[in-house]
């Protein structure tokens, strides 16, 4: 098991943080205005589509969507936001025999959400609205 704590400004031209556990990130970089890139170290290629949207007062216009670029020996998450809050997610990577799961957990350790700094809950869904589903690249 390993884990990684992600810390994204809001505004775009701001400097990206990220803090880890030893030898986990290896590089952040900003490929455009609403994009970053973060490649971390590990030799399985995952893809992921997620859609999050703030819980109760379902407001779909404040999205935000995460997608691998796949690479050989690397996972590259590539995330385009629309945010203009900071927010902080914790992610726990669980990895059984055959199967990689991605859990994401926020800092109270909620399964699959996050929280911005103001505390509003999201929920992680993929590309067809189903909750809590991470898919392999031959799965999509």
């Amino acid at each position: 098991m390993s884990s990684e704590i992600i810390t994204i400004s809001g505004m775009s031209s701001e400097i990206k943080t990220i803090s880890s556990m030893p030898s986990e990130i290896k590089t952040i970089s900003s490929m455009s205005s609403e994009i970053k890139t973060i490649s971390s170290m590990f030799s399985e290629i995952i893809t992921i589509s997620i859609h999050v949207f703030r819980d109760k007062n379902h407001i779909s216009n404040m999205s935000l969507v995460i997608n691998t670029i796949s690479s050989i020996s690397s996972e590259i998450k590539t995330i385009s936001r629309m945010f203009s809050r900071t927010i902080t997610i914790s992610i726990h990577v669980f990895r059984d025999k055959n199967n990689i799961k991605y859990i994401l957990r926020d800092k109270n350790n909620i399964k699959d959400v996050f929280r911005d700094n103001n505390n509003i809950k999201y929920v992680f869904r993929d590309k067809n609205n189903i909750k809590d589903v991470f898919r392999e690249k031959n799965n999509i």
